[in-house]
């Protein structure tokens, strides 16, 4: 079906700093709460209460009223300073979002390291405390991590799970070994009887890029069980892939039959970047929800080379935005927006006129698609 994109693009707004979202929103997930709203997880970063957090990614909630505004949580839900020092995955991102009715709580599965995610990458899950997916339980060791010398050893991104109708669970990620086709990324799948303990299949890669084509690099799988098969959402690129590229970053689909080997949908992208526009540089890591009615919302993130932050001309962040087939949920028009209240004095590191970002800022945190260099 044809993707509209909605009215109000970008949103949620950013918000001056310090807050703990003032610099930037990437790795989108969607859920509707029990009481019909549509909630959004994302990674981010800014300058957040506890200087634990700086510099580090975390991931908290927005939730969209009946009026079409956004209501960000006081406090990301995901933060480094609620670990330990030692903590396995004291950065974490990436992170995917899925209701779990018989739990009544939300399922997160997430991209996390200590270090680095070339030096430790690992997968792991936590369960919502409360039904809304503002308190989260702590992971106290991941799901899944790579053994050297495996396909998927130097690098892991965009874990996402679905049970099947064949009640299977299935989680799909993105990953690469520099050892192996110069770092060529794939897809791949881990399984579950209880969608809780995880086993790799032995030849567990789903779905590779085509060489010379627009998506010889892949990443941000997202997977979901439509119109009676598979469908895979991937975001894709011809590498190499930095920060000071032009190469453009696409999204398109891939579908499958039994959820272990796809194919492409259409030869083309499914989204790109819009010239003039709040994503005209790149569009990427796209999640849908499947409505009541069959339809499906979306949400992306894109970066710019013309829009810039709302407090800073020369600053141009990652942004988020959303997307429908028809018949679903339309986005409501943006509300009229009050004259935007001054910060309080604060110790934590200054801001610039109108509570633009600190120069330089925390490091962003999608730095592992943004900032790295990946070759095919």
């Amino acid at each position: 079906d044809t993707l509209v994109p909605a009215p109000a693009n970008p949103q949620p707004p950013i918000g001056g700093c310090p807050s703990w979202h003032c610099l930037g929103h990437t790795d989108p997930t969607l859920g509707r709460l029990p009481d019909g709203r549509l909630a959004l997880w994302a990674a981010t970063s800014g300058i957040p209460d506890d200087e634990a957090d700086l510099g580090l990614p975390v991931v908290g909630r927005f939730v969209r009223e009946s009026d079409g505004s956004w209501t960000a949580d006081e406090a990301p839900g995901l933060a480094p300073s609620g670990l330990p020092a030692d903590h396995w995955a004291r950065a974490r991102e990436t992170p995917s979002v899925r209701w779990n009715a018989e739990a009544g709580a939300w399922d997160l599965w997430f991209l996390g390291y200590r270090e680095s995610y070339f030096t430790d990458p690992a997968i792991g899950q936590v369960r919502s405390l409360d039904a809304a997916g503002t308190r989260w339980t702590t992971s106290a060791a991941p799901i899944y991590r790579p053994s050297p010398g495996a396909w998927d050893e130097s690098f892991l991104t965009s874990p996402g799970a679905l049970r099947g109708p064949d009640g299977l669970w299935r989680l799909y990620y993105a990953g690469a070994s520099f050892a192996v086709e110069g770092g060529r990324m794939k897809v791949g799948v881990l399984t579950s009887t209880d969608g809780l303990t995880w086993e790799r299949p032995d030849d567990n890669i789903v779905f590779a890029g085509a060489s010379g084509s627009w998506y010889a690099g892949i990443l941000d799988p997202h997977v979901q069980f439509v119109g009676g098969r598979y469908v895979m959402w991937f975001t894709g690129y011809v590498p190499p892939l930095d920060v000071d590229s032009d190469a453009p970053i696409s999204v398109g689909v891939a579908v499958s039959e039994d959820g272990f080997d796809f194919t492409p949908l259409h030869p083309d992208p499914v989204l790109e970047a819009t010239p003039d526009s709040w994503n005209d540089r790149r569009v990427l890591d796209v999640e849908a929800l499947v409505e009541e009615d069959g339809s499906l919302t979306l949400v992306g993130y894109g970066l710019s080379a013309t829009v810039p932050h709302p407090h800073a001309d020369d600053v141009f962040p990652a942004r988020l935005g959303l997307w429908t087939t028809p018949g679903a949920p339309a986005a409501a028009p943006p509300p009229r927006r009050r004259p935007a209240r001054a910060q309080p004095p604060s110790a934590r590191p200054p801001t610039g006129p109108d509570g633009s970002p600190p120069r330089p800022p925390p490091r962003p945190p999608r730095a592992p698609l943004g900032q790295r260099v990946i070759q095919s």
